[in-house]
């Protein structure tokens, strides 16, 4: 294998290539976003190149790391070894991070709750977890959450968790736009859908708290949307 043409200056060209990707991918969804008029729309874009960076970062890593490497594999491979015992926590945090962020019950606005700490979550950064309860503030590692059991309560905060089922899941789009526009339905965290084996979709999502889940199911059946509490 030649590996002449891999130098300092192939890797900064590389590295040039990568940040103008990551600044059109970040240029294209300010385009698309600006474009939408719903807001369910906006938040699914939004939610979609989020996770489409939280991929796309570590692959350009690992193509940098894997050409500076092969620049001259015996010294900037014992530094490349080097940094990994130095940064193992920070790096453990990191790749915790992106499996736990894929899961779409953490959010933002979302009460985390663990076997040492519960709290509201602040923020989801690189490393772990920024969580508020009361007037304390605590950081959360992600490996910390992802070596232990964790679980979000949705009737902590003003929301509460329902269930319900739509009988035509091709009103799926429609059932969305029209919860969305309903200020008694919490979007903080996103909806979760289930198929059901008899056809129907099973829908979990949040209400503000004292609103009954029946007065979502008639608020919808006016909209001839065909819901209800249980499968049948």
């Amino acid at each position: 294998m030649n590996l002449e043409h891999i130098t300092w200056a192939y890797f900064l060209r590389v590295l040039i290539v990568l940040i103008v990707l990551n600044v059109i991918i970040n240029g294209i969804q300010r385009a698309v976003v600006n474009s939408l008029k719903r807001k369910l729309a906006k938040q699914k874009t939004n939610r979609f190149f989020r996770k489409l960076k939280l991929i796309y970062l570590p692959l350009s890593l690992v193509i940098l790391i894997l050409i500076f490497v092969l620049i001259d594999y015996k010294i900037n491979g014992i530094i490349l070894l080097a940094s990994i015992v130095f940064f193992f926590p920070s790096l453990k945090n990191y790749f915790s991070g992106l499996v736990l962020q894929f899961n779409p019950l953490l959010t933002k606005g979302a009460y985390l709750i663990t076997k040492t700490l519960e709290g509201e979550i602040q923020s989801l950064n690189y490393f772990g977890i920024n969580l508020k309860s009361g007037n304390t503030e605590q950081y959360l590692p992600y490996s910390n959450l992802h070596s232990n059991s964790f679980k979000v309560d949705y009737k902590i905060h003003g929301v509460t968790k329902k269930i319900m089922y739509l009988q035509n899941p091709e009103q799926k789009e429609i059932l969305i736009d029209s919860l969305f526009s309903n200020p008694l339905v919490d979007f903080s965290t996103p909806p979760i859908y289930v198929p059901k084996d008899n056809g129907s979709l099973q829908i979990e999502f949040s209400l503000e708290e004292g609103v009954q889940l029946e007065q979502i199911i008639d608020y919808l059946h006016q909209k001839e949307i065909n819901v209800t509490s249980n499968t049948c």
